[in-house]
């Protein structure tokens, strides 16, 4: 009874031992399985990660380019009343250097989740940040600072010629806002626009305030709209903006034209 008893106890035992064996051998079948499987995942992911990064580092490179574009043409728009163009552009960049960033920041959570290396793609994308962040700060205050202009520039002349003192103050208040701006090279810098736009206004104060023309007659209006700044002769006193003047800034601001205001009051 003992004898079948114990054999048929050690039968059990070899049999329970044979399937932890088989059950460990599944387990580590499973897990040899599941690390391949992850380690095929995270090369697929590092493919994956530098074809978008390949990608993102394309677009970042036309971003560069197009904002060292921006700044070129900047020059060539000194009184910026035809700046929608550029801003437009502006608009773009920015919407797309926030797709980059996004895109960007997504693919680097997937290297800190896989522990995988991060591309070196990565550090241009890096070097764009650097560049384009400052420029797009700047190009945002260039716009808020030629809206703001433009918003005075369509007061009529009949009421803006006795507050020009908002002119100043619209200078100073501006002067202010640009002080603590960096500007290394303003031939090409947007605050360095603004900067030479606020001189060229301020510049024009005095021969604005010998426009005011109280006591000019039509002739005299004549003499200043057509005659001096070569205004069609559809502007009279009735239909003349501040913006006239502005679009002939640059004569505005030559001494022989402040001389002849100046003259054609003493008449």
């Amino acid at each position: 009874m003992f004898s079948v008893s114990f054999s048929y106890n050690l039968k059990m035992l070899i049999l329970l031992n044979i399937t932890k064996q088989t059950k460990f051998q599944n387990l580590q079948s499973l897990i040899e399985v599941f690390n391949y499987s992850l380690l095929q995942q995270s090369k697929d992911l590092m493919q994956l990660m530098d074809s978008e990064a390949t990608e993102i580092v394309s677009i970042a490179s036309k971003l560069s380019a197009a904002a060292h574009s921006l700044k070129d043409g900047l020059q060539s728009s000194f009184c910026g009343f035809n700046t929608d163009d550029m801003f437009h552009q502006s608009d773009s960049i920015l919407l797309q250097y926030s797709k980059i960033k996004e895109k960007s920041e997504i693919l680097l959570s997937f290297c800190s989740s896989f522990e995988v290396c991060v591309p070196d793609e990565f550090e241009t994308i890096k070097m764009l940040d650097d560049c384009l962040k400052p420029f797009l700060h700047s190009w945002e205050l260039f716009k808020e600072f030629k809206t703001q202009l433009d918003v005075m520039s369509q007061l009529s002349w009949i009421h803006f010629r006795f507050n020009l003192s908002k002119l100043e103050e619209f200078c100073g208040f501006w002067e202010e806002r640009i002080k603590d701006f960096n500007c290394d090279s303003q031939a090409i810098s947007v605050v360095g626009r603004v900067h030479s736009e606020i001189n060229s206004l301020k510049k024009s104060l005095p021969a604005l305030q010998h426009c005011t023309g109280l006591d000019f007659r039509d002739a005299h209006w004549c003499d200043v709209l057509q005659g001096k700044l070569s205004l069609p002769k559809t502007v009279r006193l009735e239909t003349l903006c501040f913006y006239h003047f502005l679009q002939r800034l640059d004569i505005v601001n030559e001494d022989e034209f402040l001389e002849f205001v100046k003259l054609l009051n003493t008449r």
